[in-house]
């Protein structure tokens, strides 16, 4: 166990600032784009007129509505890649140091980038809750103005349906983006561990890695329902991931 500790402790002191860092920086860039949108979503109202009752209804727009508006899904995604930025070039060795560091731990090698890919996908993984409670936080705040809903939370759960992007984060009940989730965090941080362990032994750049963060944050945000576009971003991601591993001991780059 305490092994372990030892292994996971440098990546955690290298990267624990940076990553909070950009979660900070995210979060208060989402929360400006919500709030620069929902100041002017007054201006999408529409009046719907009901012959029957003879009565006219105003209808503003819905969170999910804003929450696309304000490109939210593409802020998540740049986010996402600076993520596996910091997770990628964490061990790479430019100046020697990461070599010695990590060569003075009494574990081998490949332990290290196992176990460093363990913390990697947590890390990813940590991502997805930060923005799943930040969407939950901005929808609080939409609920809590004049375009609110009167449904309250129930009418929040139902936006997760409506929008492609909050439902990749929150899928509910489809299990399958579940599934692909868990599968992108395990991916990427693989993916980060290899890329990193190849760079130290090589001195080569795993371009499959590369290539895999940026797949996972172009088809994150995939349609509800679309069973064939999460599992091809499965199949495509563990085909990556195997590139980078294909040259266990460094040798050459994929």
């Amino acid at each position: 166990m305490k092994r372990a500790l030892s292994c996971i402790y440098p990546a955690l002191r290298a990267t624990l600032l940076p990553l909070l860092l950009i979660l900070l920086i995210s979060g208060a860039a989402q929360a400006a784009l919500f709030a620069r949108t929902l100041s002017a979503a007054d201006v999408w109202a529409y009046p719907i007129y009901y012959e029957t009752s003879y009565r006219e209804m105003i209808v503003y727009p819905s969170f999910a509505d804003v929450v696309e508006n304000a490109h939210l899904s593409l802020a998540f995604s740049v986010t996402l890649l600076l993520v596996c930025t910091v997770l990628y070039l964490h061990g790479c060795d430019f100046s020697g140091k990461s070599s010695y560091t990590l060569g003075r731990l009494a574990v081998d090698d490949r332990m290290i980038a196992l176990l460093q890919a363990g913390y990697n996908a947590l890390c990813i993984a940590l991502l997805l809750l930060f923005e799943a409670v930040l969407c939950r936080f901005l929808g609080s705040w939409f609920m809590g103005t004049r375009f609110g809903d009167a449904a309250g939370n129930q009418g929040l759960m139902l936006s997760f349906y409506l929008s492609d992007f909050l439902h990749s984060l929150v899928p509910l009940e489809e299990w399958s983006r579940l599934v692909r989730n868990a599968v992108l965090c395990m991916c990427l941080g693989t993916s980060a561990s290899f890329f990193s362990f190849k760079q130290r032994y090589s001195g080569k750049i795993a371009y499959s890695a590369i290539l895999a963060a940026a797949l996972a944050a172009r088809m994150f945000a995939a349609d509800m329902g679309s069973f064939g576009a999460g599992m091809f971003l499965c199949a495509m991601l563990i085909m990556l991931t195997a590139a980078c591993a294909i040259d266990w001991n460094g040798g050459g780059s994929v």
